[in-house]
């Protein structure tokens, strides 16, 4: 054989290994493709199976909240009282699991969306002790926080997710903690770009500690924090991992860190935080309905019960509400009556709420009706069927959100009473005194409330509230103890939840009312 036979048979081969080589990355680049695709189709499927567990269940928990509270109320006996106490917390506890779940799953999904606002930390730390601080003085456990004196006052941050990941570290650390102390302890440390600080948040407890072996699987999901402890093991085993991927979206790091005495310490270390400047308490959450123009209001919804609660909203506001159970139903109704504005809930069996907006913008008689979507899922921003409404309510919801979202869209009529100084009537002494008794409600029948969800006693406490309110002539808490009413006669377990998580706020507001009136006189 000549030499050019072997050479071309050498070359021969190489270009097939190239050809097989070539094949086979494109197989494997094919299969890839197609493994991903799988994998965004399955998380797609999970996402809207989730979000539609979670939409299904919210209705019958608020049920059973409702007529379990409307039992305990009947009962005489001490024994099925407690029976009814034991379904609340059995529902309480249900209601966890569902808002642990829906959160992992948006944030596997990428759908964590981050808004940084201006916000008072010590206020922040300040609320999440208030709600764990009866829970620790039955476990004789000292809660307390030590803030850095050097941290600013105001930074710019996503409150409500520093607030979710210290409720699920302080909650565990608890949990895990017979007797002892649970500390939040905040340190603040210079940052190398100007106007921004960055602090060290650390949760410190003396409890049961973690095993060394543990250590790297407790920010794994469902691992119950990787404690060997006969105490409270209850949960999903989801607050961890929730807070670590939390603290990922909004670029900071959640660890353990290594400790020489009993217990543990995690460590929130938010890095760069833009510092804020002292802004004026924000009145957005008293926008009022009654302070609307008058509207023409339809709303639209399947379930009776979100009806209802849409309706009792707008009691005594001055505003004509009709209702519709469907698309089609709310279609010839808004062809009919053109009300100034309909609140379309986005998922209905038969004609979907895009669906209807979508009828409703091309019909020259209902294309300016302004339209605002009702959805527990947020849309993404580049999709088309956003520009269909005005603008959108997510679910849970309240009077005060949807006032503002109205109060966006259309001119709110000016009102008396909205700053500190329209409290007419309202002097040094009658404030103190008001905030001397809404301490006491705080701190010895507050906690109680909250923790047990029982609709007769929210009813009780807004009833005292309002009392107070109409005493001191403070409309704010007027405001407040209205609501909080509404919510227990609508049995809306998830708007009393949020009212009640409110209230240490709305104390402290009061009070810091209070020194600065004290700082104006001679």
């Amino acid at each position: 054989m000549s030499a050019w036979s072997v050479s071309s048979m050498f070359l021969l081969l190489l270009c097939l290994l190239a050809v097989w080589r070539w094949q086979q990355e494109r197989r494997a680049q094919g299969q890839l493709r197609h493994d991903l695709e799988r994998a965004r189709l399955e998380l797609a499927i999970k996402s809207r199976m989730i979000a539609h567990v979670n939409h299904e269940i919210r209705t019958p928990m608020n049920a059973i909240f409702g007529y379990s509270g409307l039992l305990h109320d009947r009962l005489q006996d001490p024994m099925n009282c407690r029976y009814i106490d034991a379904i609340n917390t059995s529902a309480r506890s249900l209601l966890r699991v569902i808002n642990d779940l829906l959160e992992f799953s948006r944030l596997e999904a990428g759908k964590i969306e981050v808004h940084a606002t201006p916000t008072h930390l010590r206020e922040q730390l300040d609320a999440v002790v208030a709600l764990f601080l009866q829970r620790a003085v039955s476990r004789e456990i000292v809660l307390s926080v030590d803030l850095d004196e050097a941290t600013p006052e105001m930074l710019m941050l996503d409150a409500d997710r520093l607030r979710q990941m210290l409720i699920n570290l302080v909650d565990n650390a608890i949990k895990h903690t017979e007797h002892g102390r649970v500390a939040i302890v905040v340190r603040a440390l210079p940052s190398e770009r100007a106007g921004c600080v960055s602090c060290l948040l650390d949760v410190d407890d003396s409890g049961t500690g973690i095993a060394q072996e543990d250590r790297d699987q407790i920010f794994e999901p469902f691992a119950q924090g990787g404690r060997r402890t006969g105490l409270d093991a209850s949960g999903t085993g989801l607050g961890l991992s929730i807070s670590r991927q939390l603290a990922h979206s909004l670029g900071w790091q959640l660890s353990l860190l290594d400790k020489s005495t009993a217990g543990a310490r995690f460590r929130i270390e938010m890095r760069d935080v833009p510092i804020a400047s002292q802004l004026e308490p924000s009145h957005e959450d008293d926008r009022r309905l009654q302070d609307l123009p008058t509207l023409r209001v339809l709303t639209v919804d399947d379930i009776a019960l979100n009806r209802q609660v849409l309706v009792s909203m707008f009691t005594d506001t001055g505003h004509q509400v009709r209702v519709a159970s469907g698309g089609r139903e709310a279609l010839d109704l808004a062809i009919k009556e053109r009300p100034d504005v309909m609140l379309i809930d986005v998922r209905m069996p038969d004609i979907d709420g895009i669906t209807l907006a979508r009828l409703l913008r091309g019909n020259e008689h209902t294309r300016r009706i302004i339209l605002v979507g009702i959805t527990a899922a947020r849309l993404a921003a580049d999709d088309p069927d956003r520009a269909l409404f005005d603008g959108f309510i997510f679910k849970p919801f309240h009077a005060g959100i949807l006032a503002r979202e109205l109060s966006r869209l259309i001119p709110r009529e000016p009102s008396a009473g909205h700053a500190h100084a329209a409290e007419a009537g309202l002097h040094r002494p009658s404030l103190r005194a008001l905030c001397n008794e809404l301490e006491v409600l705080l701190t010895e029948v507050w906690p109680g409330v909250r923790d047990a969800l029982m609709i007769h006693e929210v009813r009780d406490l807004s009833l005292r509230l309002a009392r107070l309110g109409e005493r001191h002539h403070y409309q704010r808490l007027n405001q407040y103890a209205r609501r909080l009413a509404v919510a227990a006669a609508n049995f809306d377990v998830v708007q009393i939840e949020f009212l009640l998580a409110k209230f240490p706020g709305e104390v402290m507001e009061i009070k810091r009312a209070d020194a600065a009136e004290a700082e104006t006189l001679p």
